[in-house]
This record gives structure tokens, sequence and C-alpha cells, in this order.
């Protein structure tokens, strides 16, 4: 092999060691790494009502994965349980994409509710707006049947 092959083997080798050790840029705007969210320009500028009425837009989708997120972890506890007693494996992912779900719509929602804040109208306490929002879900769903004996 001549000289110039294994340089250029080199070189090549030595671009690819770069190219995958440098890290993925952060995107500017939108869903971070860290799961937080930062809001673009167009969304920066919406008025307070726009802002709100985005939020309470979100609000029960938020609960409803919320809500799907612990009936998929109490699902996932009875099959663990009845995996073990008949020698089958655990299925423990039910639930994780409700809550992975919540989780962004949240970062999204706790963003323009700061947004609300630097344009000194008043923030909306999205804890308690979520919990009333579960709670009428709760409410809407249709009682279990009672089935004779």
């Amino acid at each position: 092999m001549s000289v110039f092959y294994k340089f250029s083997a080199v070189v090549i080798l030595a671009g690819f060691l770069v190219g995958c050790a440098t890290p993925p840029a952060e995107p500017t705007f939108g869903y971070q790494s860290d799961g937080s969210y930062k809001i673009n320009p167009q969304e920066a500028a919406k008025a307070c009502p726009l802002l709100t009425k985005d939020i309470m837009g979100e609000i029960p989708a938020i609960a409803a994965n919320e809500r799907r997120a612990v009936q998929g972890r109490v699902l996932s506890g009875a099959l663990f349980v009845a995996g073990a007693a008949f020698g089958r494996a655990p299925i423990s992912d039910f639930g994780r994409e409700p809550a992975q779900n919540a989780k962004r719509l949240r970062a999204r929602v706790d963003a323009y509710n700061a947004q609300l804040g630097v344009k000194n109208c008043s923030p909306l306490d999205i804890d308690d707006l979520i919990a009333k929002e579960k709670e009428r879900q709760s409410a809407a769903e249709p009682a279990p049947e009672k089935v004779a004996p």
C-alpha cells in the first residue's frame, strides 16, 4: 500500500471521528433535548388572549394523557404480577407514550405561561387547570355496568 493511500485513509478516518465527536446542534426553537420548550418569535409575538387560548386548548390533552399514563402504569403492574405468576417476561412500557406526550405538551404550555408573565399578563395556574380537567373527564366517563350474579 502506498503512502498516498495510507495518508488518505488516515485523513478520511480522522474526518469521520471529528464528525462523530461533534454533538448535534440544539434546536433554536421548539422542544429541547432537556425536555423544555423554547418559543419562537411568532409565538412570542402572540397577544395574551391568544396565548391563553392556546394554553386552554392543550389542557384537556395533557389531562387525558396523564390519566392514560396512570392507567397504563396500573395495567403494567397487573401484567407484571400475572406474568410473574405464569413465568412470562413482564411488560413494563404501558403508559410510557401517554406520559411522554403529556410531558411534551406540558413543556410547551409552561413556556406559553411564562410568556404571559413576560408580557405582564396574569399567568395561569396550570396544575389547577389540569386537576380540574381530570375531574371533569372522570365525571364524564360512564359508570361501569354491574353484572347480576
